[in-house]
């Protein structure tokens, strides 16, 4: 009896953990980084799409704590560096996070500020694989082109 019941425990958290959704890989980018290099620098590579839920539970999640936006748009929007934490003592928005409301579908992956750490979606590559071509209408060959009234073409 117990061998059937470690079995069906096995069987269900095989099955709960394959429902389970996966999260997407954010990263806090360096000062001054766009998302293309922090993605590479951990060998992955940059997704255009950042989904903040138009909150700060992302920034926490990365270990920012944010201060309250009173200059900074809100959070609204508003540069393609953006979502981004200033991280910059020296600019007026230090410590706010900038631009996770209202993001759009697509982000800019090469933008960048000197000022701010871009929040970054990064994923791995997918696997390469051996491509095959196929024999197609040239019958796996070359042609040679011939000129024929000014013009070129397959024989």
């Amino acid at each position: 009896m117990m061998p059937r019941l470690l079995l069906s425990l096995l069987l269900a958290a095989a099955a709960t953990a394959a429902a389970a959704p996966t999260k997407p890989e954010y990263i806090l980018g360096a000062q001054g980084a766009d998302c293309t290099s922090t993605c590479m620098a951990t060998q992955q590579l940059c997704v255009p799409h950042i989904d903040t839920g138009n909150n700060t539970a992302l920034f926490a999640l990365l270990g920012v704590n944010c201060s309250i936006n009173t200059s900074a748009q809100g959070g609204v929007w508003w540069a393609p560096d953006q979502p981004s934490y200033v991280s910059a003592a020296s600019d007026p928005n230090y410590g706010e996070c900038l631009g996770y409301k209202g993001v759009p579908a697509v982000s800019v992956c090469g933008a960048s500020m000197k000022d701010v750490r871009r929040v970054c979606h990064c994923a791995a590559p997918i696997p390469s694989s051996d491509l095959t071509f196929g024999t197609g209408l040239s019958g796996g060959g070359i042609g040679r082109c011939t000129a024929v009234g000014g013009s070129t073409r397959p024989p």
